[in-house]
C-alpha cells in the first residue's frame, strides 16, 4: 500500500498508517541501514496488529525531487509498538536493511585455499547466503592463511575479512534485497549544497579530518566531490523527517584516511578443533576440520609442533584424528598439536588401564603389562618377553645368534642361557 507522507515523500508498506510524524534513517560503512519512525494509526488496527502481524513486512521509502523518485530505504520491519494516549492510537517501529538477513545465523566453517582471493570469499560466502556483492577491493589479493568463521554470522566474518584489506562494507538500501558493496562504492562525482553550517572534525591520534554537513539534498555513500579543496568521499547519510520537513546529515571524509584496523574473532584464542589428517609432507599436516563436514576440503598445509616436541619424528599418519589448535585470536596462526583418538576420556573409563597395547605401523605391537613387557612383530612370529622372576625370553622363527667371550655353541628347539652380566642377542 502506497500513501504520501507529504509532496515530495512517499511510503510503502501493509501496515495503514493515517499520519507519519517523524523518521530517522541511519546509513552508514559496517553497519545495516536502520529506520526508526513515528505516527498514527486507526485503533481497530493497532489492536489487531498486537501479535506481531506486520512483523517481516517490507518498507520502502521514496522522495521526489525535480521529477525524479529516489528511494532513501528499503527493508523490513524489525519491531513494532502501538501506544494509545486519549483515543489516539499511536505507533512506534523499526526497520531494518535487507543485509540483516546476512547477521542472523552463526556458522562454523574453514576457508583453506590460499589461492583464492578475498574477492572470490567475499563471493562464494553471499552466494552461501542467497545474498548479492560487488566486488570493490581484493580482486587480485589471495587470502593470507587459511581462514576460519567460528561461531560468527556471515555479516561478522565479511566485516572481519574486509578489515584484512584496511576495507569494509556498505549495505544496500535501494533494492530490498540482501545486498553489499565489499569495499568502499563507487558512487557519482556531485556538487554538494551544503545548508545550516558544517562541523569540522578533528581527531589527532587517527590524523583523521572529517566533516559533518547538513543539506536538502539527496546524496549517497561513495559520492565524491570537493570540500575546502579536498576531494572527499561521502561515508555516512542521516536522513530526518520532522515537522513536515526532510533534510540530511553527511561526513566527508578522504577516503584514504578511512583506515579499517584489523579486526580477530576474540572467542577463537585458545581454541581446538578437531579434523582428520588427509596428507603428509615433512613436518606439516592438511587437515580436514570435522565443522567443515564430510564435503570439506583439506588444502591448507598446517604446521606439526607437538606439545611434547617432535625429536622423534613422530608424524600423525594418514586418517589420523587430531587437534588444530588455535595459540592466539588470529586463524591464520594455528597449529596441529595433539594426535589422538575418537573415544576420548569417556572410552577409556571402560578400559584396563593398566593393560596398554600399542599396534605400530609394519604389523608390530607393544605390549605393557603391570608385570611382563613384550615387542611382537607378524602376529607373534617374533616375541620378546621381559617378565618379573622369568627374565628374558625369546621366541622366533629364524635363527639366532649368540656371542660370548669365549667358543660356546649352543643347539635345539629349546635353549635357556642364563649369565651373571648380561647377555647381547642377535635374531639373524
Amino acid at each position: 500500500m502506497e500513501q504520501m507522507i507529504n509532496e515530495f515523500l512517499k511510503i510503502s508498506t501493509d501496515i495503514p498508517l493515517e499520519h507519519v510524524s517523524w523518521f530517522q534513517i541511519f546509513w552508514g560503512i559496517n553497519d545495516h541501514a536502520l529506520l526508526q519512525l513515528e505516527g498514527q494509526i486507526s485503533y481497530e488496527v493497532s489492536v489487531a496488529s498486537r501479535n506481531g502481524r506486520f512483523t517481516g513486512s517490507k518498507l520502502k521509502i521514496q522522495s521526489r525531487n525535480n521529477q525524479q523518485e529516489q528511494v532513501l530505504f528499503y527493508g523490513f520491519i524489525k519491531n513494532i509498538e502501538f501506544l494509545w494516549e486519549g483515543g489516539v492510537s499511536r505507533i512506534r517501529l523499526e526497520a531494518i536493511s535487507a543485509s540483516w538477513k546476512l547477521d542472523l545465523q552463526r556458522v562454523c566453517s574453514s576457508f583453506q585455499n590460499k589461492e583464492i582471493t578475498y574477492a572470490a570469499l567475499a563471493c562464494q560466502i553471499a552466494d552461501r547466503s542467497g545474498a548479492e556483492v560487488i566486488t570493490l577491493c581484493g580482486n587480485d589479493t589471495p587470502l593470507s592463511g587459511a581462514l576460519i568463521q567460528y561461531k560468527e554470522t556471515d555479516w561478522e566474518f565479511l566485516k572481519r575479512i574486509a578489515s584484512h584489506l584496511n576495507r569494509f562494507l556498505i549495505c544496500d538500501v535501494v533494492t530490498g534485497r540482501p545486498a553489499f558493496w565489499f569495499g568502499m562504492r563507487q558512487g557519482e562525482q556531485v556538487t554538494i549544497k551544503a545548508h545550516y553550517g558544517e562541523e569540522v572534525l578533528v581527531d589527532p591520534l587517527l590524523n583523521r579530518t572529517s566533516y559533518k554537513i547538513h543539506s536538502r539534498e539527496v546524496y549517497d555513500i561513495g559520492d565524491r566531490t570537493m570540500w575546502r579543496g579536498e576531494s572527499v568521499v561521502v561515508s555516512q547519510r542521516i536522513a530526518q523527517f520532522q515537522r513536515g520537513e526532510l533534510f540530511f546529515t553527511y561526513c566527508l571524509e578522504d577516503e584514504f584516511s578511512l583506515n579499517q584496523e584489523m579486526q580477530y574473532n576474540e572467542q577463537i584464542a585458545g581454541r581446538g578443533f578437531y579434523g582428520t589428517v588427509k596428507q603428509v609432507s615433512n613436518e606439516r599436516l592438511k587437515v580436514q576440520l570435522d565443522m567443515d563436514g564430510e564435503n570439506g576440503s583439506a588444502q591448507y598445509w598446517y604446521p606439526w609442533r607437538p606439545e611434547t616436541g617432535n625429536i622423534m619424528y613422530a608424524m600423525p599418519e594418514i586418517g589420523s584424528p587430531v587437534l588444530l589448535m588455535m595459540p592466539s585470536h588470529d586463524e591464520r596462526e594455528a597449529e596441529v598439536r595433539i594426535c589422538l583418538h575418537r573415544d576420548g576420556r569417556s572410552g577409556n573409563c571402560e578400559k584396563e588401564y593398566q593393560n596398554r597395547c600399542l599396534n605400530i605401523k609394519g604389523d608390530a605391537v607393544l605390549r605393557l603389562y603391570p608385570e611382563k613387557l613384550e615387542l611382537s612383530k607378524h602376529k607373534d612370529e617374533h616375541l620378546l618377553s621381559l617378565e618379573d622372576g622369568a627374565g628374558i625370553r625369546l621366541e622366533t622363527s629364524h635363527n639366532v645368534k649368540l656371542e660370548a667371550e669365549k667358543n660356546i655353541l649352543c643347539r635345539g628347539n629349546v635353549v635357556v642361557v642364563k649369565a651373571s652380566d648380561e647377555i647381547n642377542g642377535v635374531v639373524g
